[in-house]
């Protein structure tokens, strides 16, 4: 079996974010994270993972763009959570508090 080519990812992530801005934007490095699942894996009742990154992208990199992104994710469901909140609350509950 051939080993696929990580140029043909590494084009198709280019060109993603290329439509998706303003055609200024440039991809330095990338990590792609997989969950996937096979009737070996399932014997043993467990999922793996597979990682695929840009050719070059060293280990404390591909580390530390993992952190960043699950920093950022985290950081975007928690300002999800306060907006949902901050609008189950009428001004109507903060007037009854003043008073």
């Amino acid at each position: 079996m051939d080993e696929p080519d990580v140029k043909i990812i590494e084009q198709a992530i280019d060109d993603y974010v290329k439509a998706g801005g303003d055609g200024r934007e440039f991809v330095t490095g990338w990590i792609l994270v997989g969950a996937v699942a096979s009737s070996s894996l399932d014997n043993i009742g467990h999922n793996g993972y597979i990682t695929i990154t840009s050719e070059g992208l060293p280990h404390h990199a591909q580390l530390g763009l993992l952190q960043v992104a699950q920093q950022d994710k985290q950081a975007g469901a928690n300002l999800s959570a306060f907006y949902a909140l901050s609008d189950s609350l009428s001004d109507e509950d903060w007037d009854e508090e003043d008073d």
